[in-house]
């Protein structure tokens, strides 16, 4: 008899993780969908600087070598990501542009979607509820920052997955503890989020904080030598071509006159402040520039500000310009607000358990990170006094441990509050997915479109190198 009713409480078990798979299932595939039809829709040249990754895609492609750090608009980035993406531009160029540019756009679905899937397995390992699991991947799938990556031609959200991935492996090392394969492995997927974009250089503390005791304080000296082995021998190369091209570890190519012109225009005197406060008026006015008053956005020079719209919303205009953008769209940035202090709640939790000698080991290198990448982009931003450097885009490689945050937090607060949070979440994730669903109740008009074109063509004729004047001409003409 109680075999009996052991075997009815396991099938339910059962039951209820193959109901919450399902579940699983029908998210990815919805936000899988959305990412895949503004793959197909989304004007080219409407994401942060596309033409300008295009371009550098192009160059290898066509010539079969990688252009100098400075020569292009996006050259200056590490080249695994344009390296996999020139393959991809040689297989469908017979089929003409748009085959091209959605087949490379697919790259920054599938990353997303990858990351999505991380996140999910992730946190299921770490043992958070179902329910908890659901809500933190549908809000990484979801958020507008993520969505417009996945529908671009861009290495952020390819850098995203490879990061995740870093990142999972760092968590793993906690778990295998004398395990000089998986250390290797380790240093590996950081040393390609490195050579994927800088950004990803923030998973080389996870390789530390991986191999750190914190309840022995003992340090796993082999672990951490295999694991820096497999991130140099990655990282090597993209450090070897910046120096012997420019005498740098990390060339930008923000000095040169074309890029210094432009972003001179949103230039801000920075001080402690604009990171000591948080202006509300972001979420009311979630874009940069005051078209009533033909000035920049004042309230905009909170980098905190600046950063969540970057998140929650699309404050430079890429994909909803002002004058043709619906009332509904303004919800998302006060919709955001309630995953962000549940967010906040989990992280500070982390850090209090931390300070406490309760940190659970498998959460140090998540928590290690994202202080990593949180200081670094306030070093850059601090360094970089301009509007344009402040981008949400710019934490993406943060996603999971934010996604790890997040369930932690909601998993913290009271369940009858819970339930509300979650209700909650869910609009904001449906919100979400309808304002930046391409062509639903919004479209990227494509005069907006032919403006940025003939933006490029400016700055294609002050970078005659930069290969963007030719990959303009080849968009329109095919050749």
């Amino acid at each position: 008899m109680r075999f009996f009713f052991d075997s009815i409480k396991n099938n339910y078990a059962f039951f209820r993780t193959y109901k919450y798979n399902i579940c699983a299932f029908i998210i990815f595939l919805f936000m899988a969908v959305i990412y895949i039809w503004n793959a197909f829709n989304v004007p080219f040249g409407s994401g942060y600087d596309e033409i300008g990754h295009a371009a550098y895609i192009r160059s290898i492609a066509k010539y079969n070598f990688i252009p100098d750090p400075l020569s292009g608009w996006a050259t200056f980035h590490p080249p695994f990501y344009y390296l996999i993406s020139s393959f991809i531009w040689k297989l469908m160029e017979p089929l003409g542009p748009l085959a091209v540019i959605v087949s490379i756009r697919m790259v920054s679905c599938l990353s997303i979607i990858l990351t999505g899937l991380l996140s999910y397995i992730l946190l299921k390992k770490l043992n958070f509820p179902n329910p908890v699991v659901l809500m933190s991947t549908s809000i990484l799938l979801s958020l507008p920052v993520t969505q417009m990556a996945a529908s671009w031609i861009g290495n952020e959200a390819f850098t995203t997955a490879i990061s995740s991935v870093a990142c999972v492996t760092a968590v793993l090392m906690t778990k295998k503890e004398d395990d000089p394969k998986l250390a290797f492995f380790a240093g590996i997927f950081s040393g390609l989020a490195f050579a994927s974009k800088y950004t990803g250089m923030i998973t080389i503390i996870g390789l530390f904080a991986a191999n750190y005791n914190l309840s022995t304080h003992w340090f796993r000296i082999r672990n951490f030598i295999f694991s820096i082995i497999g991130f140099i021998l990655i990282a090597t190369p993209v450090i070897y071509r910046n120096i012997n091209a420019d005498g740098t570890i990390f060339p930008m190519t923000r000095d040169l006159a074309p890029i210094a012109k432009l972003e001179a225009k949103t230039q801000v005197n920075r001080s402690v402040w604009n990171y000591l406060t948080f202006n509300f008026k972001c979420l009311s006015k979630p874009i940069i520039y005051n078209y009533e008053n033909k000035a920049y956005n004042k309230h905009m020079e909170s980098v905190w500000g600046l950063t969540y719209s970057g998140l929650w919303y699309d404050p430079f205009e890429h994909r909803l310009p002002e004058i043709e953008t619906m009332e509904m769209a303004k919800l998302l940035p006060w919709l955001g607000m309630c995953p962000t202090i549940i967010l906040l709640i989990g992280f500070f939790d982390a850090i209090i358990d931390l300070i406490r000698s309760k940190l659970d080991k498998a959460w140090l290198p998540l928590l290690a990170i994202s202080i990593f990448g949180l200081l670094l982009y306030i070093y850059w931003t601090w360094h970089a006094h301009t509007l344009m450097a402040v981008k949400g885009s710019y934490l993406l490689p943060l996603i999971l441990p934010a996604a790890a945050f997040f369930a932690r937090g909601l998993h913290k607060i009271n369940v009858k509050i819970r339930f509300a949070m979650i209700m909650l979440c869910i609009v904001s994730v449906l919100m979400n997915g309808i304002v930046f669903m391409e062509g639903l109740f919004y479209s990227t008009p494509q005069n907006y479109n032919n403006i940025l074109i003939y933006g490029w063509m400016n700055i294609a004729y002050e970078m005659p190198y930069s290969g963007i004047y030719e990959t303009i001409i080849w968009f329109i003409t095919g050749r």
